[in-house]
Parts: C-alpha cells; sequence; structure tokens
C-alpha cells in the first residue's frame, strides 16, 4: 500500500522536472527542448539521471539470457537510454534526422509489463492527469480491449501516450500490456509521419525478448 502511494505521489510531482510544454518553438520532454544533435539530447538527459544504453552495456544492464535485439544501441541518429519517467523506470529511444542532425522525437515504454488492462489503464490515467496541465488537453483517438491511445496536439508538437497488448511474441510477455509514450516535435513536421510508424515499430520489438528481472517485480497498481 505504502509503495503505491509513493508511486502515485512520484508520478504526480516528479522532482527536478520544469512544468513547460515548450522552450522557444520546440516541444520539452521533461523540460529539455528536443532541438539540437543527437550527442547534446543525450548529454541533457544524462544531467537529470538518465544513462545511455550502448551495445557494450547491455550485457549488464539485462540478464545474460535476454538480449536485446540488435535495432537497439546507438547509432548516428538514434540513441537509447534508461532512466525514471514521471516516477517509473522506462527505456527511450531518441530519433535524429539523419540529415539535418536535428532531434525530432522521443518514444519510450515503461518497462514493468502489466498483467491486465486496468492496472495499465490506471498508470495511463495518471500519466494524462499529470501532462494534461503541461501540454493542453486531449482525447482518445483508439480504444478497445487490447489498445488505447490518448493524444494531446499543440502548436509545439505532439504527445502520444498509449497502452497496447503483447500478442504473437515469444517470451514471458505474452498477453500482458505495456505503457508507452511517444513525443514529435512539430519543427521537425517532414519527419513526424516516418517517425510514428518507426518508433510504434521499435515499441513493438523491444518485448520480443523474454521477461527481464526488473519486470518480475509485483504490479504496484
Amino acid at each position: 500500500m505504502k509503495n503505491s502511494i509513493f508511486v502515485i505521489v512520484s508520478l504526480l510531482f516528479p522532482l527536478g522536472m520544469q512544468a513547460q510544454s515548450n522552450i522557444g518553438n520546440h516541444l520539452a520532454f521533461m523540460g529539455i527542448p528536443m532541438n539540437g544533435s543527437l550527442s547534446t539530447m543525450v548529454q541533457r538527459l544524462q544531467n537529470t539521471g538518465f544513462v545511455e544504453l550502448k551495445d557494450d552495456d547491455f550485457d549488464e544492464f539485462l540478464d545474460e539470457e535476454t538480449p536485446l535485439p540488435a535495432f537497439m544501441g546507438y547509432s548516428e541518429d538514434r540513441a537509447t537510454m534508461t532512466g525514471n519517467f514521471y516516477g517509473e523506470l522506462c527505456i527511450i529511444e531518441i530519433h535524429a534526422d539523419p540529415e539535418s542532425k536535428n532531434v525530432y522525437s522521443i518514444d519510450g515504454s515503461y518497462v514493468t509489463c502489466y498483467a491486465n488492462l486496468w492496472q495499465a489503464e490506471r498508470l495511463l490515467n495518471a500519466l494524462i492527469a499529470r501532462l494534461s496541465p503541461i501540454y493542453g488537453t486531449g482525447k482518445y483517438t483508439s480504444g478497445n480491449a487490447k489498445e488505447k491511445k490518448y493524444c494531446i496536439q499543440n502548436r509545439y508538437g505532439r504527445l502520444i501516450l498509449s497502452i497496447k497488448k503483447l500478442e504473437l511474441y515469444s517470451g514471458e510477455n505474452d498477453g500482458k500490456f505495456s505503457v508507452n509514450f511517444y513525443f514529435f516535435d512539430n519543427y521537425n513536421d517532414d519527419f513526424q509521419a516516418e517517425s510514428e510508424s518507426k518508433t510504434e515499430k521499435s515499441q513493438s520489438e523491444i518485448y520480443k525478448v523474454k521477461e527481464i528481472p526488473w519486470q518480475q517485480k509485483i504490479p504496484l497498481f
């Protein structure tokens, strides 16, 4: 019970995060403007406590028998990091345009997968309550027994919060629900359609591996 209260409070009052939807003409992710180079964005997030994951780090981050798929890691236009996003451990990917080298999107998933839709909805609703006063009121764009999407659009970009049931994958996450988030900066509008397709694909790839040790904790909701 105490742990549940702590997580809810953490979601509502994350430490060190500025309540800003934008900085300049760019959408903000955790108070950080989504602009500049990939290395700059990585450094800014490291200053908030995020840790970059490179190929050599995955064996230490995961159980040796559950390697991440090859899409994760670092390239010239993508970096993978782990850290705290509104009270829960997550894995994020930062994407930069290969031509301009500017960051245009950040997507992520919470590490914990939930056994049923109700548990995942508790976390999704807490995120909506926390982010709506910052980014604006959004709306559900889809909703059924397997998936829910909540979209917030403002002049600086777009934020999508979603729940998805994991199916047709090997591993112990089959049938569980992931909680995901996507941030798109309007300044790089030309790359948003392609970005959404890529990030949703990469989210599904994460759960092709077997359940990793820190996913085995008892759900808090």
